[in-house]
């Protein structure tokens, strides 16, 4: 009975020391230190940056924290770093100051257009300290470029001007216009309350039939590009006519200005812009003069829609701002689409026929644009097109074919548009053998047809005798076709780009296949709208016809 007591007593104080140690130990909890700078939010994990097409915002991602009630962004040109005071920076903005940024993402604006800018971001709340600073995982990031400028129509060119449009009430400060990399007007748009409130400017004093480019600044931040070109003064020949709009492009017409005119003559004829030439019989051109038939400035092009023109001997035939259309009248004065431009079927050679700055619409319906018939002898030296827009309708032959007896020399596409040929391709020069063909800078739309070559010489042992020259050009929107028929072995392509829905089934031509579809690369193709949008298209910058083309 003692031995029970005795254990019932220590048992009995062992209870109570540890009931004492556990009450001591309550009372005391976290008596140790607690360092204040781990007592904060978390900071935040950034996902990214997008910048807006706009060129003047950006999107930033981030992950939110548990505990922040808001956020701050800073951003500057100025690097960032920890020990950076927030807005120390001459160029730091900050987003979020009326703790307005609760969520993500956040969209930031005000920024300038192609710049980098240095970011951070914390967490903030009222009754945590603020976390620290979350940077991006390179650091930086660079704003698009911005387009404030409108298009140039044809009605704010003349020889020697350019009315420019940009956005009203924009913050800009001046304005240059380049030919190539050198300046040549520069106007300060500090004090010009109106150009700015306005936005628009007159510039003078250009250069007729120049290309130019128009930048609009703010301080040193570019805030527009746009490239433009001064419409032709007439150009010089031995004879210069200048139609009224009471006359009518006839062959009787083109008769009595030879008939004035000496042996071998440069004659031009200047169409008012904006005046429709429809002419129900063939257009013949006496022989032995050069022809120049030049659209003057205007809003519009002047157009020509003749039943066909008839070629003859000549040094050169040149149609400069025009419009040539298909849409005419028969004999009778009632309405035709006419099948071609030329047929020529006699015999003719002609040094140069050139196309320049004109568009050709409609030929096609059981024909085309130009087409040399056989039997006899008919020779173009040299054909081109330069920054033409050419587009025609389907079910035609080749856009220029040539058949035993007609020949090519040399052919050139330049800088122009072609949106469909026919129901074939490019260029017909049936078992006959041309100089060179040469394809540059070009935009080729729904061409060839498909399971069409792009140039067909009918026979592997014929072909260009200085080679075929294709670059700087895509081709887009046709599917299963061919390349080249004919002697292959000197052809150089050179930054030529294919879209996705462009396919081959045969003689497939190097080149690029681009990831991007002609709907997803160009704005508006349905409606004649070729420009360039993809920033993932690698030709975007120096592929395809220049005024299509992305500035930066």
């Amino acid at each position: 009975m003692k031995i029970y007591k005795y254990i019932h007593n220590i048992l009995s104080g062992a209870c109570l020391l540890l009931t004492t140690i556990a009450a001591t130990s309550c009372d005391n909890a976290n008596d140790w230190t607690v360092d204040a700078a781990h007592n904060r939010l978390f900071s935040c994990d950034l996902s990214g940056v997008t910048p807006e097409d706009i060129g003047t915002e950006a999107t930033l991602e981030f992950k939110t924290v548990k505990g922040a009630e808001y956020y701050l962004i800073e951003v500057s040109k100025d690097t960032l770093y920890n020990d950076i005071e927030m807005g120390s920076t001459a160029t730091s903005i900050i987003y979020g100051e009326d703790k307005s940024i609760k969520e993500s993402p956040y969209t930031m604006t005000g920024l300038d257009s192609s710049t980098k800018y240095y970011l951070r971001l914390k967490a903030m709340s009222g009754n945590t300290p603020e976390s620290k600073w979350s940077y991006l995982s390179d650091y930086s990031f660079k704003t698009k470029s911005e387009q404030i400028f409108e298009e140039i129509s044809t009605a704010d060119l003349t020889e020697n001007s350019v009315v420019l449009h940009w956005l009203a009430n924009a913050e800009v400060t001046k304005l240059e216009i380049l030919k190539g990399e050198e300046v040549k007007v520069t106007k300060d748009l500090t004090n010009d309350n109106e150009a700015v409130t306005n936005g628009t400017i007159t510039i003078d004093g250009l250069e007729a039939q120049t290309n130019y480019t128009a930048k609009i600044y703010k301080d040193n931040v570019v805030r527009g590009t746009i490239g433009f070109t001064t419409f032709a003064a007439v150009p010089s020949a031995d004879v210069i006519y200048r139609m009224t709009t009471d006359e009518n492009l006839s062959s009787e017409l083109i008769i009595n200005i030879t008939e004035n005119c000496e042996p071998n003559s440069s004659i031009t004829i200047a169409l008012p812009a904006g005046k429709t030439y429809k002419y129900g019989k063939t257009l013949e051109l006496p022989e032995g003069f050069s022809y120049t038939f030049f659209g003057t400035a205007g809003e519009k092009k002047p157009v020509i829609a003749v039943s066909k023109i008839e070629l003859t001997n000549s040094a050169f035939i040149k149609f400069q701002n025009i419009e040539l259309n298909a849409n005419g009248i028969d004999e009778n004065g009632n309405e035709k689409t006419n099948a071609y431009l030329i047929n020529q079927s006699n015999s003719a050679i002609v040094d140069n026929i050139e196309f320049e700055d004109c568009d050709i619409i409609g030929y096609g319906p059981k024909g085309t644009l130009l087409r040399l018939q056989t039997a006899a002898t008919k020779e173009i030296k040299n054909i081109s097109f330069i920054g033409c827009y050419i587009k025609t309708t389907e079910a035609g032959y080749y856009m220029l074919q040539s058949k035993d007896g007609g020949k090519f020399g040399n052919i050139l596409f330049s800088n122009t548009t072609i949106n469909g040929c026919g129901a074939k391709g490019l260029i017909l020069s049936d078992k006959t053998a041309v100089n060179k063909i040469s394809i540059k800078d070009c935009t080729i739309y729904k061409a060839p047809a498909s399971g069409q070559y792009i140039i067909d010489f009918s026979d592997a042992n014929i072909g260009a005798t200085e080679g075929i020259e294709i670059t700087n050009t895509i081709f887009a929107a046709s599917t299963e076709v061919k390349g080249v028929r004919g002697k292959n072995d000197n052809i150089n392509i050179e930054n030529v780009w294919y879209t996705q829905d462009f396919t081959y089934k045969s003689n497939r031509l190097p080149g690029e296949t681009s990831d991007v579809t002609s709907t997803d690369l160009f704005e508006a193709p349905e409606n004649d709208n070729f420009k360039i949008k993809s920033y993932n298209f690698g030709g975007r910058l120096n592929a395809g016809a220049i005024k299509w083309r992305m500035t930066e």
